[in-house]
């Protein structure tokens, strides 16, 4: 980003998209509000993805990764810390729909398949 600017990458992403000629691509991970701003632009439907934080945290320790916070109040202090250097309160406002992703991963497929079902249907 710092050497080919902070868009680079969504607009690969939509590079991508369009020389695929497909009608749908998936992108993973939006967190600047100029990635956001870009897709809404070239006609995303944005999806926030979240769970509650103590959910969010008990997953970061199933995981074990070494340089993961050890502590909930680690976690929300380096939740707290990417609030502010990603913007994700200007980012979120770009957001079109939310799934709760507090349930199996059964569940959070179910609640996929149906919220697909209903941006396809309102793209048409």
């Amino acid at each position: 980003r710092s050497k080919y600017g902070k868009d680079y990458f969504i607009n690969e992403a939509i590079k991508k998209l369009i020389n695929s000629r497909k009608n749908r691509l998936l992108v993973d991970g939006i967190r600047l509000p100029i990635d956001a701003e870009k897709s809404k632009n070239a006609g995303a439907t944005l999806i926030l993805v979240d769970a509650p934080t103590k959910i969010r945290f008990a997953r970061l320790k199933a995981r074990k990764r070494e340089n993961d916070p050890q502590t909930f109040e680690q976690f929300k202090k380096q939740e707290e810390h990417e609030w502010k250097l990603f913007n994700f309160k200007k980012t979120l406002k770009y957001v079109d729909c939310k799934i709760d992703n507090s349930g199996s991963v059964k569940e959070i497929y179910k609640e996929i398949d149906k919220l697909l079902e209903k941006v396809a249907k309102n793209k048409k």
